[in-house]
């Protein structure tokens, strides 16, 4: 709108607003039921979906790893300390490993019954490894389904790993003499 001249100031009046509040009203009162129902539609789908996940349980574990080998010679082999945390955790979430924790588990006397999953496969453990600036302890987490095997598997590994180490270790040393 334009003010012509001989027109005041006072019968100016500003345009009306370009959202229509009133119409956005009677529309909320018209068709409330909408918001209201597709609020219960999802509320029910997240309900449904956490009452059929499994549950997932954690199991943690501290490691400390001495990096240090004394060579006969009086030498002494250091592991690299930038590569160390992610050098552990790729060995222990790699396969080799898992099979022989899985067989540790199978072989011990308590006769432990791995539990399978729907593939007829041992049932899946997910294993993270974290640890802290400038410290050779690292903390492991293994994740699944089912609560004892979860940590009977964490033990396993961590038995397998020393024991892995401590031959990759005497075989590299061999080498090394």
């Amino acid at each position: 709108t334009q003010i012509q001249m001989g027109d005041s100031m006072d019968d100016y009046s500003p345009a009306p607003s370009a959202f229509p509040v009133k119409r956005l009203l009677l529309f909320s009162l018209k068709y409330w039921w909408i918001p209201v129902l597709t609020l219960a539609i999802g509320l029910g789908g997240g309900a449904a979906y956490v009452r059929k996940k499994p549950p997932t349980l954690v199991s943690k574990a501290r490691m400390w790893e001495t990096v240090k080998v004394r060579l006969p010679d009086g030498g002494l082999f250091t592991e690299d300390v930038q590569n160390f945390l992610g050098t552990q955790t790729e060995l222990l979430q790699s396969a080799t490993l898992r099979d022989l924790a899985l067989a540790r588990l199978g072989a011990s006397r308590t006769n432990f019954v791995i539990p399978r999953g729907p593939d007829r496969q041992p049932l899946a453990v997910d294993v993270r490894v974290a640890g802290g600036k400038n410290s050779s302890v690292f903390m492991i987490e293994a994740t699944s389904s089912d609560a004892a095997y979860t940590q009977a598997y964490l033990d396993a590994l961590m038995v397998v790993y020393l024991e892995y180490k401590r031959t990759i270790r005497k075989e590299i040393s061999g080498g090394t003499l």
